[in-house]
Parts: structure tokens; C-alpha cells; sequence
């Protein structure tokens, strides 16, 4: 089951209308990656394809499940259901 979608509220600058995909510090905790969610499904469905290929090179399973689940992390964000549609959900 993919993780529960956190959602908060904040204060966007001046001018500013969305948050960009990139580097993002919430208050004083440690800066971590912000993927837009049509960003994210895109990175998702290329990462099919890695996946693919590290399984046609008989990659070890530590990097598959590290592949697999980044793909499901991805995946996550995806509120109209459009990744399952795209072959890359589930």
C-alpha cells in the first residue's frame, strides 16, 4: 500500500503560484527533494525501463527493491489513478 499523501498548507512568496520541483527545507528540518506529481509520474514510468534492464542483467535484489520501491514512491502521488492506467502502478 503506498504511503498516505501528507498534505500541509503553506505560504507561497509573492508572485510565486506553485512549489517547483527541487531542493525544499520546511522550517528547520533538514532539506529534502520536492517532485511535482507530473514530474513524478514521468520519472516513474522511465524508471519501468531501468528496472527492466537491471533484471535482464541479473542485478542483485538490493538494487531492484531499491528501484522497485522508488518506483512505488513515485507512484504515490498519483490522485486520478493515471499510473495504473500508464503500466506503472501496482
Amino acid at each position: 500500500m503506498p504511503p498516505e499523501i501528507q498534505h500541509i498548507a503553506v505560504s507561497l512568496p509573492e508572485g510565486q503560484q506553485r512549489i517547483e520541483t527541487g531542493a525544499l527545507q520546511v522550517n528547520g528540518d533538514w532539506p529534502g527533494v520536492f517532485i511535482r506529481g507530473d514530474s513524478a509520474l514521468y520519472l516513474a514510468m522511465q524508471l519501468v525501463q531501468v528496472i527492466d534492464v537491471l533484471k535482464d542483467h541479473n542485478s542483485g535484489p538490493f538494487v531492484l527493491g531499491a528501484m522497485e520501491g522508488l518506483k512505488q514512491l513515485l507512484v504515490s502521488c498519483d490522485v486520478r489513478g493515471e499510473a495504473h492506467k500508464a503500466g506503472v502502478g501496482g
